[in-house]
């Protein structure tokens, strides 16, 4: 009997052994589980927060693209991915963009991680580049100062999203000051004041971090911040200028040759394609100004808005000071003359061989003030105004197979949507001038220049816009040069939409 209850008691604490032990084995498991959940919570917390921030830093370095035209220079992060501050998940983890590589201007490799307090840690790569559009066939319009030459800036200036490069290096002094106009009220847009167009929120970049960049070979470096052994400290590939005056010119011609209903066909002028032009009224003969403004107010008056006249005469045609031309094209063979002032308002006067403004082929138009509103002047030979009271209203464009030299004031545009932009375009086969005020007073241009010479400005200019050259851009003064307002100019097609895109990642 004594022996059976000592079996029972082994019995009984042998099964209480096994239920501690059972007990003990699930405390653990469950420990053991709470730690695996534990770690996965925070490996995905860590893991997507640097998701996260790398999906942040690629819309950071599209905008960057956006303004500058390259990915940012160097092999270290820069500034505005060093700074980065990404909307966290969880326990405050920490992120960071540790390495940057910029392999060329499009491509770039960049390395982050998140981690947490207890120890969790997720690291990741992504190279990435950009993915442009087609181009379109008209080009995009010039942004910040570039040059297939050596680009050379005396004076203090300053530069608000716009670049600055030249294809054998640049000379622009000490003085110089970049900056970047940024959202501060998160609309997704630069803060900028609806009328005049200027930045509200401007960031200043550290002299070595602006885009300033030369191409392979250049050896004209200038200030010692952005170079190495005289050598600029960004090299990217040589960037190509092209005006294409004719193409320009010819699609002017197109458009007019296109809306006109019936009409005469032109022996003598072509559109782009060969075929004869169409014209509400040709004349092989010359023609005074007083009888063409008689034939176009006619044409009106018979319900053309406004009718395009065609020249075929080689003779010059003058025209008298004082003179509104208003919604009228002309088309000549000969030059179009000025005795002195002029207002042209909604107009377009191609000459196909002379000049229009063209100081050389007779008028006088070193002494010509003109009104510009919403009109384009395409001429063979040079165009040189020289009034200093010539203004520039609206969208206008001013285009030459020979040089181009203008005084006066370009004011910027409203573009339709409660803001301002840039109405003027500048194209030459030759060489550019353009001539501003002085420190108290500078001249506003807003306009963007396309030069297949050389680009010269005498004086200070507030320029609102971008120029190119093919030959050496001088400035001769101080410009505060703004390239963060959109182009309304129809003659430049749309930019391209840079969008960064991942070639891989892991």
């Amino acid at each position: 009997m004594h022996r059976r209850q000592g079996i029972a008691i082994i019995a009984v604490l042998l099964i209480m052994l096994a239920v501690f032990t059972l007990g003990l084995g699930a405390l653990f498991l469950s420990r053991l589980n709470l730690r695996m959940s534990e770690n996965v919570r925070s490996n995905s917390i860590v893991r997507y927060n640097t998701e996260t921030g790398l999906d942040a830093s690629m819309i950071v370095l599209e905008d960057y693209y956006v303004v500058y035209g390259e990915m940012p220079p160097g092999n270290t992060p820069p500034s505005i991915l060093s700074n980065l501050s990404v909307a966290t998940v969880g326990p405050d983890p920490g992120f960071t963009v540790f390495a940057y590589d910029r392999i060329d201007t499009d491509t770039a490799r960049l390395s982050a991680r998140s981690t947490l307090a207890n120890g969790a840690e997720h690291v990741a790569e992504l190279l990435v580049g950009i993915e442009l559009d087609s181009n379109p066939s008209g080009g995009s319009a010039p942004n910040g100062l570039r040059s297939e030459g050596v680009v050379r800036i005396t004076g203090q200036s300053t530069y608000l999203d716009a670049g600055v490069h030249g294809n054998l290096g640049f000379d622009i002094g000490n003085q110089d000051e970049f900056s970047i106009c940024v959202d501060d009220d998160g609309d997704g847009d630069p803060d900028r004041d609806p009328v005049t167009g200027a930045c509200t929120s401007p960031v200043s970049i550290p002299i070595a971090d602006a885009p300033v960049s030369g191409s392979p070979g250049a050896t004209i470096c200038d200030p010692p911040a952005l170079c190495t052994s005289g050598i600029p400290n960004t090299l990217i590939d040589p960037v190509v200028v092209n005006p294409d005056y004719i193409g320009k010119r010819d699609a002017a011609i197109d458009e007019m040759s296109q809306a006109i209903v019936g009409g005469t066909v032109s022996n003598i002028f072509v559109d782009s394609n060969g075929d004869p032009m169409y014209c509400d009224y040709v004349t092989p003969t010359a023609m005074t100004y007083t009888d063409l403004a008689g034939y176009v107010s006619t044409l009106q008056s018979s319900g053309i808005a406004t009718p395009t006249m065609c020249l075929e005469s080689g003779s010059a045609m003058s025209v008298p000071s004082g003179a509104m031309m208003t919604n009228m094209n002309i088309v000549s063979q000969g030059n179009i003359d000025f005795d002195s002032s002029v207002t042209i308002t909604d107009s377009t006067l191609i000459s196909m061989v002379g000049g229009v403004f063209d100081e050389n082929a007779g008028g006088n138009s070193n002494n010509v003030d003109v009104a510009l509103t919403d009109s384009s002047i395409f001429s063979q030979l040079g165009i040189d105004i020289h009034g200093s009271g010539s203004t520039y209203d609206g969208i206008n464009t001013i285009a030459s197979a020979g040089d181009i030299t203008l005084h006066g004031q370009a004011p910027g545009v409203a573009d339709g949507l409660g803001g301002i932009g840039v109405g003027l375009a500048i194209i030459s086969e030759g060489n550019v001038e353009v001539n501003g005020g002085n420190n108290s007073q500078p001249a506003d241009w807003f306009a963007v220049v396309v030069a297949g010479g050389t680009f010269t400005q005498n004086g200070t200019v507030n320029l609102t816009g971008g120029v190119e050259a093919v030959g050496d851009l001088n400035i001769n003064g101080g410009i505060d040069i703004d390239s963060g307002l959109g182009v309304l100019n129809p003659i430049f097609d749309e930019d391209p939409t840079p969008v960064v895109v991942v070639i891989s990642r892991r």
